[in-house]
């Protein structure tokens, strides 16, 4: 049809217009992160967001292509502000739709994950998929390391601490890390990490709320911790106890 053509039906298709639209998905490489520097590996977590109107805050891109017989990711290409889904701080542009309600979409077109998502309930989960640095300088530490984490202030880093020692000093140990937080994502810190220092300032004589303060307040951009990896500290106490023994 000419172009003319085409603005005239649109002109007279009435108050209601039904439109088949081509588009190109966004390249993985389009979804920046700090991992990209990095190898990743894939994680998937369930989270449960509540429906605003039609929408749970969230749109997706890609899915089954029926013409090249074949699937894609279903990408998440805009998080609404405020939103559901921008209210939680763990959905993030990248990663992967991958069920809903247990659904598995695989096989799922745009148009069909789009309508399944317009008739869900007011609440629903959602199975995600996210990538996770693997980083080998905390693989292969043999001490102390300092870490830099990009993150906006206010935002929690996803940690969950408790009280441990260092060489005779007190410190904090990382009991928990929530899934798809930065402090997952980032790959660097994981469960058992010791933490000695945030930005600088020893943790020896801060509580465990005054230290997660410290780390949701900072207004830098990026917050630096300096840990001791928790194969470092299984190394140190492999050696002591084989020590011990053949002493």
């Amino acid at each position: 049809m000419k172009h003319d053509e085409i603005i005239n039906l649109l002109k007279n298709a009435g108050n209601k217009v039904s439109l088949e639209v081509e588009y190109n998905l966004p390249d993985n490489c389009m979804f920046k992160t700090i991992s990209d520097v990095f190898s990743v590996c894939c994680k998937q977590h369930s989270i449960t967001l509540e429906k605003e109107g039609n929408s749970y805050g969230f749109t997706v891109r890609g899915g089954y292509c029926p013409f090249q017989n074949k699937p894609r990711p279903l990408f998440i290409t805009q998080i609404r502000p405020g939103g559901s889904a921008d209210r939680g701080d763990l959905l993030k542009i990248g990663d992967r739709l991958v069920a809903i309600n247990d659904y598995n979409l695989s096989q799922f077109t745009l148009f069909e994950v789009t309508k399944f998502i317009q008739e869900s309930d007011e609440e629903a989960v959602f199975t995600i998929e996210y990538d996770v640095s693997v980083m080998e300088a905390v693989k292969n530490a043999s001490g102390p390391l300092l870490i830099e984490i990009d993150k906006i202030p206010g935002v929690a880093l996803g940690l969950a601490l408790g009280p441990s020692s260092y060489q005779g000093k007190r410190c904090l140990c990382i009991n928990e890390l929530q899934p798809m937080s930065i402090a997952d994502r980032c790959g660097a810190l994981h469960v058992g990490d010791h933490i000695l220092k945030v930005d600088g300032a020893s943790v020896e004589h801060m509580s465990i709320a005054e230290v997660t303060q410290l780390m949701r307040t900072n207004t830098e951009g990026v917050v630096k911790l300096e840990i001791l990896p928790v194969n470092v500290i299984k190394k140190k106490t492999a050696r002591s106890r084989q020590a011990f023994l053949n002493g």
